[in-house]
Parts: C-alpha cells; sequence; structure tokens
C-alpha cells in the first residue's frame, strides 16, 4: 500500500514529467528512510511534484535591516515591535526609525531571562 508523504503544494505546474515523478518519489523514499519511517519503500508523492514553500521571513525584511547586533547603539535598552512589517525596530536618536533581524529581538540582550534555568527567575524571599 502505498502513501504519500504531504507536504505545502503549488499547483503551478499541473502535469509533471515522468522523470520529474521519478525523481520526486525517490526524494519521497530517501526523506522516508532517513526518518525511520515505516514501509518507507512504498513512499510516493502520488502524482504531483510538492514544491517546498519556506516561511519567507528572510525575503520579507526591509531594506537595510540592522542584522548585525553590535550595530545597535548601547543606549538602545528596548525593541518595539511593528506588527504591520512583523519585524522589531528601534528609534534613532534623530528619531529614524531603524529595523532589526528578528533574531536580535529574541536575543538575550533584550530578553534577559532567555536561557536561563526556571529556578533562577524564582523570586528570593
Amino acid at each position: 500500500m502505498a502513501t504519500s508523504i504531504k507536504l505545502k503544494v503549488s499547483k503551478e505546474d499541473p502535469t509533471p514529467t515522468p522523470e520529474q515523478l521519478a525523481a520526486a518519489n525517490a526524494f519521497a523514499k530517501d526523506i522516508s528512510r532517513r526518518k525511520g519511517l515505516v514501509n518507507w519503500q512504498d513512499k510516493t508523492v502520488g502524482d504531483t511534484i510538492p514544491k517546498f514553500v519556506g516561511s519567507g521571513m528572510e525575503a520579507k525584511l526591509p531594506p537595510r535591516t540592522i542584522t548585525d547586533i553590535n550595530q545597535i547603539p548601547l543606549s538602545v535598552k528596548s525593541l518595539q515591535w511593528d506588527d504591520k512589517m512583523n519585524v522589531p525596530y528601534f528609534e534613532d536618536d534623530n528619531g529614524y526609525i531603524q529595523y532589526v533581524h528578528p533574531n536580535i529581538f529574541y536575543s538575550s540582550r533584550f530578553n534577559p531571562n532567555r536561557g536561563k534555568p526556571t529556578d533562577m527567575l524564582i523570586a528570593k524571599k
């Protein structure tokens, strides 16, 4: 009994060639084998080729987004989140918005408790 691996599929190419299907089926079997799935030999993609869809976070970053934490002035103590652009930012000394990579927002500089054991976070009496 053949089963298919569920992936996000883009329906741009409705009729793949037999060579493309054979390559996609071989890829599905290889992934299934490496993941240790039962009956990996029977895994196929069906009659369509799945398209891998990334999160797109890197592509949606605004231009001139700061990606190095060392470029943020030490005077910046916190970052705000821009819901429209879905990225963090801070206002520089001139009042301009400077967008920051989300990994910096979650860093220990702006989240001082990040990565600490929970017993360190409990208030001592």
